[in-house]
């Protein structure tokens, strides 16, 4: 499960920060309720507050979507069908249980540190979910989620609706933050 990531400053994300009209960005750590850019086609990009509404009272908002599941659960399964974005970072985090409620933080990012594309779901109104997957066996010690990362070359399958999702795995490196 991808609970927060990282924003840093790059020349490709200034240029989705200046498509989104996204003056006065504050790059760094990106939690749940923050507004970020997200692609949301071939030449669209726009603001959006990460999580989705829940209805449950007293309960967060929904920050994540399960990618085998998200397209026949109720809440994610409109925005799936009609409403599919990639979610720019350089990087994002979990957590490791280290047991006696101590969690060790780790940060994810690609191996040369370029931006990586998380795939993401969005409402009418512009919040938006990340969809996640089960970690890869690499990476299953530390968390047993991971975001789906859709690779460069699949990102306009992914935007149409023509992408299988099941086997985007990207090469990451991890380290102990």
């Amino acid at each position: 499960m991808c609970g927060r990531f990282l924003t840093e400053q790059d020349v490709e994300f200034d240029a989705i920060l200046a498509l989104a009209n996204a003056g006065g960005f504050k790059y760094g750590e990106v939690f749940p309720s923050h507004v970020v850019p997200v692609l949301t086609g071939a030449d669209g990009a726009a603001m959006m507050t990460w999580g989705f509404p829940n209805f449950a009272p007293n309960r967060p908002s929904l920050i994540n979507a399960r990618s085998e599941t998200a397209a026949t659960t109720c809440t994610f399964r409109d925005a799936f069908a009609r409403r599919r974005c990639l979610v720019p970072a350089t990087g994002y985090y979990e957590w490791q249980d280290t047991g006696a409620k101590r969690k060790t933080k780790y940060e994810f990012a690609l191996l040369d540190r370029r931006l990586l594309f998380m795939a993401g779901i969005f409402t009418e109104r512009g919040e938006f979910a990340i969809l996640t997957r089960g970690a890869v066996p690499e990476f299953a010690a530390i968390h047993d989620r991971m975001p789906v990362i859709i690779p460069r070359e699949r990102h306009e399958d992914w935007l149409r609706d023509v992408a299988d999702i099941s086997d985007c795995v990207t090469a990451l490196e991890y380290a102990k933050v």
